[in-house]
């Protein structure tokens, strides 16, 4: 696939001095939020923490975030958002909005290491998500530097959302969001929430098209409906998907239910409601607890409780939340662990999740991720075990 030569600068105007003046007030505001949150008391209580280190990546990656997995083909697969990639000449670094990577490494308990990335024949990792031939003709255009009208410096990007194996018809169901990103500060606006289906890992994911007289037709959800695919679990063949959004100085998550076999038809898709009902209306669903638009649902059979792991909006902490059913009640949240603070001006972490395949003692030991900036083109991604009371 394409990628998308950027300047070093571009990434240090994301922090500006001033936009600190905004982040101050919006953070103000979250923590009245997150003070007036109900809930259940937590039925997880944090033993131990231990910080294992950074998960190896290719050397030609100099940083990548998010980092959802699931088991296919005998693998452990993950899938990134943007990801940097340094030249072979002295050029300027490119930049994938999402790429990928496998390892049959099962134990977490030393680490992750053995990742293969997805890669071209010359050993450069690809972007998963396939453009569509007006994206890419976009992208070209406006990131070029004789770019003929406005906005110019944005790009399409497919940011990746939960994975869910399919194991009954050998298939990966990888959720995403296509944004359009433009020059300035977190300058990015989503268009809408999407599927695709991948198969074979030599091959491209299929992205799940909708009726070709909506709006933006290779899309499942639209910019107005709620981002589904922040996080999904598989309870009984039945997929419970959560969409996370920001409304207000938190982000709110919604619940869908669809049967695993006919995921990919929208029609097949119930919502729960504000009367804690499941209806086909979209409109009236129901906020579940509020979480992050990157976290993990899974069921933990040392708590007997789903356990939804998710960062602090606007803060460094690591959160847990408890339910009997994916639907709740939710508890209040739960802090297992402050991560380390990133090396830039805004200062938090927002992709903290569970990799619930890692699991040890039935659940009591789990292993989460979270990535942090180094410095002005560097990422890494951190591992941490969490022993569970």
């Amino acid at each position: 696939m394409k990628k998308t030569a950027f300047k070093q600068g571009s990434f240090r105007n994301h922090f500006s001095v001033c936009f600190l003046v905004i982040i101050a007030v919006i953070l103000f505001n979250y923590v009245k939020d997150l003070q007036a949150e109900t809930g259940l008391p937590a039925d997880a209580v944090v033993e131990k923490v231990a910080d294992l280190g950074i998960i190896e990546s290719a050397p030609v990656v100099l940083g990548r975030d998010g980092g959802y997995s699931a088991l296919f083909q005998n693998r452990s697969i993950w899938i990134f958002g943007d990801t940097i990639i340094k030249p072979s000449d002295h050029s300027a670094p490119d930049l994938l909005s999402n790429s990928c990577a496998w390892t049959t490494d099962r134990d977490a308990g030393d680490g992750i290491s053995g990742f293969k990335p997805c890669q071209d024949a010359c050993g450069i990792p690809l972007e998963l998500f396939p453009f569509t031939a007006e994206e890419l003709a976009f992208n070209r255009e406006h990131g070029s530097e004789s770019c003929p009208s406005e906005p110019c410096g944005a790009r399409w990007a497919l940011w990746p959302g939960a994975v869910i194996s399919d194991s009954a018809d050998n298939r990966l169901l990888l959720f995403f969001k296509k944004v359009l990103v433009k020059a300035g500060v977190l300058n990015f606006q989503t268009a809408g929430h999407g599927m695709a289906v991948w198969r074979r890992l030599d091959e491209t994911p299929e992205r799940i098209g909708q009726d070709p007289g909506e709006k933006s037709p290779e899309l499942m959800f639209g910019q107005n409906e709620p981002a589904f695919g922040s996080a999904a679990i598989v309870v009984n063949s039945i997929a419970y998907v959560f969409g996370c959004s920001l409304d207000g100085y938190s982000k709110p998550c919604r619940l869908a239910r669809v049967p695993l076999a006919t995921i990919t038809d929208r029609g097949a898709w119930d919502f729960y409601s504000a009367s804690q009902q499941w209806q086909k209306a979209i409109d009236g669903s129901k906020v579940v607890l509020n979480g992050n638009d990157m976290m993990s649902v899974s069921y933990n059979s040392y708590l007997k409780r789903y356990l939804a792991v998710y960062s602090q909006p606007m803060g460094t902490g690591v959160m847990l939340r408890t339910a009997k059913k994916p639907e709740g009640p939710w508890s209040k949240p739960l802090k297992a662990f402050d991560a380390l603070a990133p090396a830039n001006a805004i200062g938090w972490i927002y992709d903290a999740m569970e990799h619930p395949e890692y699991a040890r003692e039935n659940g009591r030991v789990i292993y989460i991720t979270y990535s942090r900036q180094t410095d002005s083109l560097t990422f890494e991604l951190r591992l941490v075990s969490v022993v569970l009371q």
